[in-house]
């Protein structure tokens, strides 16, 4: 799964990072809104994890704009310090799918991350990835990449 992960604080995007790939998925990090919108338009997210307050459009604006193009069919997770009851509200509101307050729980923030994309595609379980150094071998497609970049594979029979 791809993922757009929007976090301007570097040690919580590194830590997000590093969930995101052990657990075989691909994530692109934004420390601002603008740069994340920027993005989407050359290639699509599964999954949006989105933080309130940062630089440039907040999570809360990037949101408002997902939700606007994407409703319903690419799931939106807020992950935020925000914990008063009516931003959680707001966020839901907006569209979000899920609302995590900080400090996040790994296993949590997985298992939700799983819920989320059972219901915006129900039957669709997220694609199996799995890495090794350079290379990322995706199962059910039978694709392999090497930094990035598809490798041709010929079929064996």
């Amino acid at each position: 799964m791809r993922v757009a992960l929007l976090e301007d604080d570097k040690n919580q995007g590194d830590v997000l990072v590093q969930w995101m790939q052990d657990s075989g998925h691909q994530c692109d990090w934004f420390e601002n809104g603008d740069s994340l919108l920027r993005a989407r338009a050359s290639a699509p997210f599964d999954l949006y994890l989105l933080d309130w307050m940062t630089p440039g459009k907040s999570g809360l604006e990037v949101l408002q704009q997902i939700s606007g193009e994407e409703a319903g069919r690419v799931p939106v997770i807020f992950v935020s310090q925000r914990d008063a009851e009516s931003d959680v509200v707001q966020a839901l509101n907006a569209g979000a799918d899920d609302y995590l307050v900080k400090p996040l729980r790994r296993a949590e923030l997985m298992s939700r991350i799983e819920a989320v994309s059972r219901r915006v595609r129900p039957g669709h379980m997220p694609e199996a990835v799995l890495t090794e150094g350079v290379y990322e071998f995706r199962v059910s497609s039978r694709e392999a990449y090497l930094r990035g970049s598809m490798v041709r594979l010929t079929d064996l029979g």
